[in-house]
């Protein structure tokens, strides 16, 4: 199964953090939810599956547990390079933000998170199309990653479902509630908010 590192801007490879791209996400997201979207049509009262975007190995407040920033992938930038007719640079983070094309890459790295996550949809639905596909850890205001990853999911007539982990210890609560919605109408990302999921007050 293919597996590659995170690479921050700073250059650095991240131990035990994958980078989302498209073929670790279809080896590790898309082929699962196929394989549940395919049980629900035998065990009807599946009705769906979440992700949780936790997806990385540390667990420390030291290690890296989100995802802030692009993966600056050296495949990723080439293929960047490739789309764009850039020649004779280094696909480095470094380079990108040498010749102000970090923007430029940036656009293009979240573009292709939602094309990724659409295929997911599109092929998710070929399989049942009344299968519906939720997250936790996707939507937040400052966190392109995730509206990118949401907005790819979400249909005007078949919206994603986002558990929010906002709302876990102290369940509807609008100071924590309002920026999501805003964010989700100013994103353009079609999603339903399902919050209050449980009480883990107990949890550190």
């Amino acid at each position: 199964i293919p597996y590659t590192l995170f690479v921050n801007s700073s250059g650095a490879s991240l131990p035990g953090v994958q980078c989302i791209e498209r073929n670790f996400w279809h080896a590790f997201v898309t082929s699962r939810l196929k394989d549940i979207a395919n049980l629900s049509l035998t065990y009807p009262k599946i009705k769906g599956a979440k992700i949780d975007m936790e997806m990385y190995e540390g667990r420390n407040k030291s290690d890296y547990d989100e995802y802030l920033e692009p993966c600056y992938n050296e495949t990723l930038i080439q293929d960047f390079y490739t789309q764009n007719s850039i020649f004779g640079l280094q696909p480095t983070p470094q380079v990108l933000f040498a010749n102000n094309l970090n923007q430029q890459y940036s656009n293009y790295y979240y573009n292709l998170l939602e094309q990724i996550t659409n295929e997911t949809y599109e092929q998710v639905k070929a399989v049942n199309p009344q299968f519906k596909l939720g997250s936790s850890t996707i939507i937040r205001p400052v966190r392109e990653t995730y509206n990118a990853l949401a907005r790819g999911f979400g249909r005007p007539n078949d919206p994603f479902y986002e558990f929010t982990e906002d709302t876990y210890r102290v369940g509807f609560d609008w100071s924590k509630v309002s920026p999501l919605v805003q964010n989700i109408s100013e994103k353009n990302i079609h999603a339903k908010l399902v919050i209050g999921m449980g009480n883990t007050a107990g949890l550190n």
